[in-house]
């Protein structure tokens, strides 16, 4: 990780959105209770505050849940990240009437991302973060 923040220094004071989109709504990464929030923000970036901020309870711990209808707050992000439990879901998702104007989807400052760096991304350990830092890599590079 430190290797990456000397590497991409720029990092610093850029903002991030973490989610996983569901049916109609995305769970939002936010706060650092949450090991994937703690993993980011080592990193450097931080949750964007405009999502941060909005309160209510998320469906996960250390999230708040934004309905497609909030999706324009997610262009003001430096980089999305998304993950999605199906390519119905991720197609659902992209499609959205809202979600699909969108600049950042279609920028190299959106990444989706698979199961596996979804599954790192919540228990991120020793054996796995290389693996993920090269996953996140391309959109983190974009906006450092």
């Amino acid at each position: 990780m430190a290797d990456l923040k000397s590497e991409l220094p720029g990092l610093t004071g850029k903002t991030y959105l973490y989610g996983q989109a569901r049916d109609g709504f995305a769970v939002m990464v936010t706060e650092e209770t949450n090991a994937t929030a703690r993993f980011m923000n080592r990193l450097g970036p931080t949750p964007l505050p405009a999502v941060a901020n909005l309160g209510g309870r998320g469906s996960v711990p250390g999230a708040v849940d934004v309905s497609y209808e909030r999706a324009a707050l997610f262009d003001r992000a430096d980089v999305l990240f998304m993950t999605y439990q199906s390519g119905a879901l991720k197609e659902k998702f992209e499609k959205d009437p809202v979600v699909s104007r969108l600049r950042i989807l279609k920028s190299d400052r959106y990444l989706p991302l698979g199961i596996e760096a979804a599954t790192a991304l919540q228990s991120p350990n020793a054996a796995a973060v290389p693996w993920l830092i090269d996953e996140l890599r391309p959109a983190l590079t974009s906006v450092s």
